[in-house]
């Protein structure tokens, strides 16, 4: 299926969104000519990122574990402190990993975002909200494995074929990982008409 972000239609080769900066995601199954003209037949997901907040709101989480794991994430935003705090908000989420993966001690999962936000309530009716998200991850490529030839469906106790290590590279190269950068800004103007009408102006 195709994939927006915040209603942008994305490549079908482009990175995954780091999961730190996600709010919620929406999921449209089958076509639909209204939210997704451009999708695909069996259906569309949409990533809506996090926004400025103009509640006050602080958090760190930390995920340890074994493999793919040890990662630290934080999340602040609020009002600003200029003139009335009802007008201007901003949101921080940062995060940053650096786990092993779990077949080497030398295959490593690594991976940092920044995404300063920022918003503007113009007016009762209107807002603006800028938000910039970068990020950049190294993951190290699924080492290779092979059952045994002999191995079926009765196998009982399937195992390796000879010159497999279940915790060796198996001929994967050190520098063999997927390295992927990107820097994404969106601006969303919003803004009230009437009580029937809205208008909403997006860039990316």
């Amino acid at each position: 299926g195709a994939r927006t972000v915040d209603n942008f239609l994305q490549s079908a080769d482009a990175d995954n969104v780091e999961e730190s900066i996600i709010d919620r995601i929406e999921v449209t199954k089958g076509p639909n000519a209204i939210l997704s003209p451009a999708g695909a037949p069996g259906g569309s997901i949409n990533v809506i990122t996090k926004s400025p907040t103009f509640t006050k709101q602080r958090s760190l989480t930390a995920q340890i574990g074994l493999f793919d794991s040890q990662k630290a994430t934080l999340d602040m935003g609020g009002p600003l402190d200029i003139g009335d705090g009802k007008t201007f908000a901003y949101r921080l989420v940062g995060s940053y990993q650096d786990s092993r993966r779990y077949w080497s001690k030398e295959a490593r999962l690594q991976g940092a975002a920044i995404a300063p936000m920022f918003a503007w309530r113009i007016s009762d009716r209107s807002q603006l909200t800028v938000k910039l998200v970068a990020a950049q991850h190294e993951i190290f490529r699924d080492a290779f494995f092979m059952l045994s030839p002999d191995t079926t469906a009765a196998t009982k106790d399937p195992q390796l074929a000879p010159g497999i290590d279940p915790s060796g590279l198996n001929g994967a190269q050190p520098w063999s990982q997927i390295i992927t950068e990107s820097v994404d800004l969106f601006a969303v103007y919003t803004t009230s008409l009437n009580e029937n009408l809205n208008l909403r102006i997006a860039a990316n």
